[in-house]
């Protein structure tokens, strides 16, 4: 099990407080663990604000997501429609190694937005990426574990 701890005390203490009301009182979305998301072939980190995902025209598909722009990824090509709806998107690439690990939404289709969803446009394809689940732990430190 690989572990890393942070230990800046006020930004933890946040952390925890947030980690703590989003569990008890959170809807469906605030309730899902978050992740850290590594390249699955370089380990480069990707983002701390992964979740679980579903592609919403097939539920079968699982992904991860995240809602913000990783600086650590770089858009490949241009953008093409969805093989599952008529979403536009474009795959996303690890800059550190060039490996395509998923895509973001550019336009979602009707169908789509018209399912429950996070909000969240970046996807990572689970074959590409290495999950971490973040734990917040009720003391002075954040771990990270990884999951699998």
């Amino acid at each position: 099990m690989i572990r890393e701890i942070v230990n800046d005390t006020a930004r933890n203490q946040r952390l925890i407080n947030e980690y703590r009301r989003m569990t008890q009182l959170g809807n469906e979305y605030e309730r899902k663990q978050v992740y850290q998301i590594r390249c699955g072939h370089c380990q480069t980190m990707l983002t701390n604000r992964g979740m679980n995902a579903v592609l919403l025209s097939d539920r079968s598909v699982q992904l991860f997501s995240t809602d913000l722009l990783p600086n650590t990824l770089g858009f490949v090509q241009g953008d093409y429609s969805a093989a599952s709806c008529t979403c536009r998107v474009r795959d996303t690439a690890c800059l550190n190694c060039g490996n395509v690990v998923g895509y973001h939404v550019n336009v979602p289709c009707k169908v789509c937005l018209s399912q429950p969803n996070n909000g969240h446009y970046w996807m990572f394809r689970s074959a590409d990426i290495k999950p971490y689940q973040i734990f917040a732990h009720c003391k002075e430190e954040i771990i990270i574990t990884r999951t699998n």
